[in-house]
């Protein structure tokens, strides 16, 4: 008999970890690194810094500290996804003093609380200790896990996956003793009933383990209910074992509980205050775009070792039309053998074993992922918000691992030769590195950045930062050029290339200051830049002044190298000599001597220089195509069904007055709507026009007409000059 799993054998756990953590440092090459210093300085990586920087500062998920200014960022109907991973960083930050080397120290435990998790349940399958500690390593290792690192640390905790895919198998096979508690029911003392139901101490572990679950990766949570479902009606159907499903039914709706809790402030934001809408809706596009191919599973890396490898990747992937998401979801050689054992076996042995099971779950979660599966019924019916199903590789690693680790068990104990026994071992561990070993880590965004320009470029702008603070204090105000809004994402707007998230760096780095960058779609910290994005800068001054900003933050980065010394020569005139970073790219103006003077001489125009900045109109949906001419914002087509929406900046109402002036001598009937109210409007020769009272934040208009049309618009508040 095989030795059954002893939580007191804490050898395996210490080897398995320290292998873990040794081999994630190497990955990382953190043995020659100051661990001060990100992993990764770009992209998604900075808004995790951020989140984790705000929250040492006193701030929260929902409500972000120096940032936004001047009117803070509200992020009560973001989706918050990390409750379970970024207050343990925070509580580290404060204890070491360090939110990078929080950050660094999180993401190498990711590896060894999942090379741990993934060591129970092989434990708990009675795997024997050294196929186990080798298969534990194995899923802990996987590529798609090293590539999300801290560009996507939620995506990296995969700690929970393995805990996840053990309840399924569990709700799928009904000889388990979790589920032997006999339950006896009787009616009128005749019919006696037995029904297994599980034990307490399962019923315990698990409720918890979910309600966790559910403060992670919204991502993972979605696909953990998708397979308890799964599992639920597999066994109902199969056994007709209700209190299996009704028990898949139960953890499904603990981990939903959970993730409800975290956006309930934005929803009760929503219901009760808010009349526009934030963030991001997804399409049935971006579904297919994040589906899973399955060739791309057994790919080699695409930067392998041997570049015949990498090549022929880059070759099917790009004939693919891959993502950074597809492009990452290789399993490497022994669990892409895992995955076509298991669903091999299953589809030729129509068995109810553990083997046949992780292979149903394989099959499924491969239905689901592709283009034109399950998602798409998911997508239409249920919801569109889950984007990425490449990401339920983690899911699927897991099960071939589980389904290869039973079979090479199997396999090894009948192998008597200590000789032959050692061979096997080597050619495991070469089929394992097949496919994955990169030459570098340094080619492309989802891999890890050469050290040498991540190190400068952290040194330059923590040193650029540090001096600048000498001259504010915790309470002082500073812009950010360029302007950046949240439609931009992480693009500059001037140059529309990525690394706009760089205006971060000032909260990152800094201790000091509430900076202009941030504000959500809708908010009023999007409407406030969105009017200053339409204005120049000679008018921009003024604005920022009256509103009492103290210094102004260029990062020339963002620009066209004549529209970035354009900017700076205009603010060197108007604001005298900067603090220039060592690199050259970063820019400081003190306006302290410009807002004296100014106070002085337009102390009675504050009010009107304020209200320049109070109202901007946009339409967001509906929109097939837009085009700036000059000033005037001029919509090529516009869709039969869009919405045009009023942002308010202002704490106050203001009645505003909108042209919409109309081309192509369109004459059908035009009907405008504020909620169930019914907008009147004056039509004088293409061009309409309307009034109504926009309330402070966003009031969202519905236009509906018979066929598409183009337009160009302008607004102004009732008796001021017009925007």
């Amino acid at each position: 008999m095989k030795k059954r799993y002893s939580c007191d054998d804490l050898k395996l756990y210490i080897i398995v970890g320290v292998i873990a953590l040794v081999v994630s440092v190497w990955i990382f090459g953190l043995y020659h690194k100051d661990w001060t210093v990100p992993i990764v300085y770009s992209s998604d990586s900075m808004g995790f810094f951020l989140e984790v920087e705000n929250a040492v500062r006193g701030g929260n998920p929902y409500l972000y500290k120096s940032y936004a200014a001047p009117f803070g960022m509200d992020h009560k109907l973001a989706i918050v996804d990390y409750h379970l991973y970024l207050w343990p960083i925070v509580l580290l930050a404060k204890i070491i003093g360090n939110t990078v080397l929080a950050v660094n120290i999180s993401l190498l435990l990711t590896y060894i609380m999942t090379a741990w998790s993934a060591l129970w349940v092989l434990r708990k399958f009675q795997i024997s200790e050294k196929i186990a500690c080798f298969m534990a390593v194995l899923y802990a290792l996987l590529p798609y896990h090293t590539f999300r690192n801290e560009l996507h640390f939620t995506l990296s905790c995969v700690q929970f996956i393995p805990l996840m895919g053990y309840l399924v198998l569990v709700i799928m096979d009904e000889s388990k003793k979790c589920f032997n508690a006999e339950c006896h029911i009787k009616f009128r003392n005749k019919i006696d009933i037995c029904m297994k139901l599980p034990g307490r101490r399962f019923i315990l572990s698990s409720s918890v383990l979910c309600l966790l679950m559910g403060l992670g990766s919204a991502y993972y949570s979605a696909f953990t209910c998708i397979l308890f479902v799964f599992a639920g009606v597999y066994i109902l159907i199969k056994r007709k074992a209700v209190i299996n499903f009704l028990y898949s039914i139960y953890l499904s709706f603990l981990i939903l509980l959970t993730s409800l809790i975290t956006v309930l402030p934005g929803i009760i934001s929503f219901l009760t205050q808010d009349n526009g809408y934030y963030g991001a809706s997804r399409s049935q596009s971006d579904v297919a775009l994040g589906s899973m191919h399955i060739i791309s599973l057994f790919l080699p890396i695409y930067n392998h070792i041997i570049k015949a490898f990498g090549s022929f990747s880059s070759m099917v992937n790009g004939a693919l039309n891959y993502n950074q998401e597809k492009a990452i979801v290789f399993l490497g050689g022994l669990m892409s053998l895992g995955l076509v054992f298991s669903i091999g076996y299953t589809l030729c042995f129509y068995r109810d074993d553990l083997i046949s099971n992780c292979g149903r779950c394989n099959l499924f979660l491969l239905l689901l992922s592709i283009p034109g599966g399950i998602n798409s019924f998911v997508s239409l019916y249920i919801t569109s918000s889950i984007r990425n199903y490449s990401r339920t590789v983690v899911f699927i690693a897991f099960f071939s691992v589980i389904a290869l680790g039973i079979v090479l068990d199997e396999r090894i104990e009948l192998i008597k030769d200590v000789t032959k026994r050692i061979l096997l071992w080597c050619l495991l561990i070469i089929i394992a590195l097949v496919g994955v070993v990169p030459t570098d880590y340094g080619s492309t965004w989802v891999e890890i950045p050469q050290y040498k320009d991540i190190l400068a470029e952290f040194s330059n702008d923590k040193k650029f930062i540090e001096e600048i603070e000498k001259n504010f204090t915790d309470e002082s105000m500073i812009f950010e050029f360029p302007i950046v809004t949240e439609d931009d994402i992480n693009v500059w707007p001037d140059t529309g290339k990525q690394g706009a998230y760089n205006l971060y760096k000032p909260v990152i780095n800094g201790k000091k200051g509430y900076w202009s960058q941030g504000g959500l779609i809708n908010s009023r910290a999007y409407f406030w830049k969105k009017s200053l994005k339409q204005m120049q800068p000679e008018m921009i001054l003024p604005v920022l002044s009256a509103y009492g900003f103290e210094g102004i933050y260029v990062d020339m980065n963002g620009y066209q190298a004549e529209h970035g010394q354009e900017l700076i020569a205009f603010l060197e005139n108007a604001l005298g000599n900067p603090y220039i970073s060592d690199d050259g790219q970063l820019y400081y103006y003190d306006m302290k001597v410009y807002n004296d003077s100014f106070q002085k001489k337009y102390e009675d125009k504050i009010d009107e220089i304020l209200k320049m900045t109070y109202i901007y109109g946009e339409f967001q949906n509906g929109v097939i195509s837009t085009i700036n001419d000059n000033d005037c914002q001029y919509i090529s087509e516009l869709e039969k069904q869009s919405s045009f929406v009023i942002g308010n900046v202002d704490n106050n109402p203001h009645e505003v007055e909108v042209y919409m002036n109309l081309f192509d001598n369109f004459q059908n009937e035009i009907q405008v709507r504020y909620g169930e109210k019914i907008i009147d409007y004056r039509k004088k020769g293409n061009t309409i026009i309307f009034k109504l009272m926009v309330e402070p934040g966003a009031t969202v208009l519905n236009f509906t007409v018979d066929e598409p049309i183009k337009l160009s618009y302008q607004y102004k508040l009732i008796g001021e000059n017009e925007e």
